[in-house]
């Protein structure tokens, strides 16, 4: 009873907080989920990353209508700047990386989200064994797309550069089960001083956290007590 009612709480605080703060778009079918608190520039950004993708590859362009139903979500701050949402099908983008950065390299986010989406669509999960393996499989996919970006740009490698930095510098230890937990700590203290600005009841929120937790436990990314 009192774990339906959790769930009950989550969900009416998730879509409260997007009937408040989030407005819909659409791009040529694509839902673009932006909150109120992003720059107007935003938009216009993410709308020139797709046309970036579908003028350089359509096929991939056309993936996102399969791959990502849910749309592209230009959200609130997290800990991370971007990241693919399994439950919802959706591409977050952090509204504050989104500012400082110019459209070619939001649509090489776009299209390292895509390609998580891609392997979760063939099964292939993100579990801590496999999931280094998983990002540079998704940076080998922005790396081939870097390379067109620098083409256009008459050669120069920019972006090449960019990703091959990416690629050389990456850490095992910011993919581990720890790291992820750690991360999802601020994700939901980011996320409860949201709720908090917008005015949501604190037995709402202690409801919030305890359904996160709970969440956490069942995706393995916190170790229940006494397990080895």
């Amino acid at each position: 009873m009192f774990g339906s009612l959790r769930r009950l709480a989550q969900t009416f605080l998730e879509k409260l907080r997007w009937l408040l703060t989030i407005e819909t778009h659409e791009f040529y079918g694509i839902s673009l989920h932006v909150h109120t608190d992003a720059d107007e520039s935003c938009l216009e950004k993410v709308t020139k990353a797709l046309d970036l993708i579908w003028e350089f590859d359509p096929v991939k362009y056309k993936s996102i209508f399969r791959l990502l139903p849910g749309g592209i979500a230009i959200d609130e701050p997290k800990a991370v700047s971007a990241e693919y949402l399994h439950e919802r099908k959706m591409c977050y983008l952090n509204f504050d990386y989104v500012k400082r950065y110019h459209s070619e390299d939001i649509s090489l986010t776009i299209v390292h989200e895509l390609c998580h989406a891609r392997l979760m669509s063939h099964g292939i999960g993100y579990t801590e064994g496999i999931r280094l393996r998983v990002e540079k499989a998704c940076i080998r996919r922005e790396l081939a797309f870097a390379i067109i970006l620098d083409l256009h740009y008459e050669g120069e490698d920019y972006f090449v550069n960019m990703i091959k930095s990416v690629q050389e510098n990456i850490s095992p230890e910011n993919y581990t089960d720890a790291a992820f937990q750690m991360r999802a700590r601020r994700n939901l203290l980011l996320r409860l001083r949201s709720l908090k600005d917008l005015g949501i009841p604190g037995i709402l929120r202690r409801c919030a956290v305890v359904r996160h937790r709970r969440r956490r436990l069942r995706e393995g990314w916190v170790k229940k007590s006494g397990s080895a």
